[in-house]
C-alpha cells in the first residue's frame, strides 16, 4: 500500500500556521509506515525540504518533486529526472509575459534552490513575499531573486518546472484561469500545464503528480486501488484522475474537489476510512465521471 500526499496545504496544513509537520499528520505518518506503508511526498517543490521531513517523521519517504520533474529515494538519491526542453523554456518566457500580464516567474530542478524574476512585482510585494517565506522556518524556500541569475539558469537548462505567477491586483484567479488558456492553447502539445493558485506550472510534456506517482507505483507492483492520493491545489488533480482512492482538502477550490473521492480536513483524517473502508466502496464506480471534470473552472469562450 501507498500513501501519496502534497506538502503545501495538505501535509502542512493549514496554510495559515507556521510551516511546521503537525503532530497528528506526524503520527498518522509514522503509524502507517510502522504497518508497512510507503510513504511518498509528491510535491511542486524542489529537493530543499526532503531531508527536513525525513528528520521530522523519524524515517525516509520517497521524493517526488517539482510536479514530477524529478524523483528522490529515501536517502535522497536522484532516481529520475525529466527537464523542460531548454529552447520551449526559453520561448515560453519570451512570449507569454505581455500576453498573460505575468507578475513573476520562477524556475526549479532538483537542486535545493529556486530562482525568481520578480521584475514586474513591487519592492512592497517582493518584501512581504521574502518575509513570509522567512517565517516558514525549516519548510521555508532557498531562493534568489536576481534576474541575471535566474535568465542564466534558464538558458543553462536542465528546469523541471517553470512558473509564471500572475500580476497581484483584482480578479487573480479569473486571470490566472484566463492564462492557462492562451498558455495551453499555444504550448498544451509540447508540455504541461497545470493552474495553481495564482500561478502556472509547467513540466516537460507528459510530466506531472499522477505520471510520477503511476511510475513509482508500477515499479513497486502496486495497482492503482492500493495506493491513495492526497491534495489541495490544481498540480494535485492529475494524481486524482489516475488514482481512485483520492482525498481532496476543504481549503481547495471547488473545481479541484470535484476530481477527489473525498474531502477531508487534514490528512491525518484519512484514517477514518482506513478504519471503515466501506466509506472507499464506491471510488472506483465514480472514479471516471471525476476524471471526466474540467481541470480549470473557465473554459475557454
Amino acid at each position: 500500500m501507498i500513501l501519496a500526499t502534497d506538502l503545501d496545504g495538505t501535509l502542512l496544513y493549514p496554510k495559515r500556521r507556521l510551516g511546521v509537520l503537525s503532530r497528528p499528520n506526524r503520527e498518522f505518518l509514522r503509524d502507517l509506515h510502522q504497518r508497512g506503508w510507503e510513504i511518498v511526498v509528491v510535491s511542486g517543490r524542489n529537493s530543499r525540504l526532503h531531508p527536513y521531513l525525513n528528520r521530522d517523521l523519524g524515517f525516509g519517504v520517497s521524493y517526488i518533486g517539482c510536479n514530477g520533474g524529478f524523483i528522490l529515494d529515501e536517502s535522497g538519491k536522484l532516481v529520475r529526472k525529466q527537464a523542460v526542453p531548454t529552447q520551449l523554456a526559453l520561448d515560453i518566457y519570451a512570449r507569454m509575459v505581455e500576453r498573460c500580464g505575468l507578475g513573476a516567474w520562477a524556475l526549479m530542478d532538483e537542486s535545493a534552490k529556486t530562482w525568481y524574476d520578480v521584475h514586474n512585482l513591487s519592492a512592497a510585494i517582493t518584501a512581504m513575499v521574502v518575509v513570509s517565506n522567512f517565517f516558514s522556518f525549516r519548510y521555508k524556500e532557498g531562493f534568489t531573486l536576481k534576474q541575471p541569475e535566474f535568465l542564466h539558469r534558464l538558458a543553462r537548462g536542465e528546469v523541471c518546472k517553470l512558473m509564471p505567477v500572475i500580476q497581484f491586483g483584482p480578479h487573480m484567479k479569473e486571470r490566472i484561469h484566463r492564462a492557462y488558456h492562451t498558455m495551453n492553447q499555444q504550448y498544451g502539445d509540447q508540455c504541461s500545464i497545470a493552474v495553481s493558485h495564482i500561478a502556472l506550472e509547467i513540466t516537460a510534456r507528459g510530466v506531472s503528480k499522477g505520471s510520477a506517482l503511476s511510475e513509482f507505483a508500477k515499479e513497486r507492483q502496486v495497482p492503482v486501488e492500493e495506493v491513495i492520493a492526497a491534495g489541495d491545489s490544481g498540480n494535485d488533480v492529475s494524481m486524482f484522475d489516475t488514482f481512485p482512492h483520492s482525498f481532496c482538502m476543504r481549503s481547495a477550490d471547488p473545481w479541484v474537489q470535484a476530481h477527489a473521492a473525498h474531502i477531508i480536513d487534514r490528512v491525518d483524517q484519512i484514517q477514518e476510512y482506513l478504519d471503515h473502508p466501506e466509506r472507499m466502496s464506491d471510488d472506483l464506480a465514480t472514479f471516471e465521471r471525476r476524471r471526466a471534470m474540467p481541470i480549470a473552472p473557465i473554459e475557454e469562450k
